[in-house]
């Protein structure tokens, strides 16, 4: 049987994902005059998507209680390739 993923609007910057028309998580984007970043709840757990370095051109990802869950890095200022670091595993 094939599940039936889909996101839904909720309303503008906050959406619902939902798996056979039950909510799994939501996402909200939130964008200010000086930052950018997305807060996302899966099973009741709050994380954070968060742009850093100078540029910001890397991002991290932190649960409720600041702990630093993913980081992402580009290997160089002009490259495409980007690595994720996930449980002390570069990917």
């Amino acid at each position: 049987m094939a599940h039936i993923r889909i996101w839904k609007t909720i309303k503008q910057g906050l959406y619902s994902f939902e798996v056979n028309s039950k909510s799994i998580g939501t996402l909200e984007v939130i964008y200010t005059h000086f930052d950018r970043k997305a807060l996302f709840t899966i099973e009741n757990k709050v994380y954070t998507l968060k742009y850093s370095s100078f540029w910001k051109s890397n991002f991290l990802i932190t649960d409720e209680n600041e702990n630093v869950i993913l980081t992402s890095r580009i290997e160089k200022w002009y490259a495409n390739t980007t690595i994720l670091e996930y449980k002390g595993k570069q990917l």
